[in-house]
């Protein structure tokens, strides 16, 4: 079964060379928010770009990385982060 996602959930990974961090935030249901930054430059190589689906903002990430950098990142390690939310009404 597929992992729902939620608004403010987040997926990323790191490369050493170079030094990049590709973030993939869940902005509403079925869109994904991407930026890739860039550490030697100090700024983000793309925002405000979107997605429907988190495989393809893998996608575009690995073409965008691939045509800017020449780094294949196909088979990078991606790692979660879920925004904990209570599983009932507090009070």
């Amino acid at each position: 079964m597929a992992r729902t996602y939620r608004p403010g959930d987040r997926v990323f990974a790191f490369t050493d060379t170079p030094d990049l961090v590709l973030s993939l935030v869940c902005t509403a249901a079925q869109q994904w928010g991407v930026t890739v930054f860039d550490f030697a430059e100090k700024k983000a190589a793309i925002t405000e770009h979107s997605e429907p689906s988190l495989e393809q903002a893998k996608r575009f990430v690995a073409t965008f990385v691939l045509d800017r950098y020449k780094l294949d990142v196909s088979e990078v390690a991606w790692r979660e982060v879920l925004v904990i939310r209570p599983s009932g009404p507090s009070g």
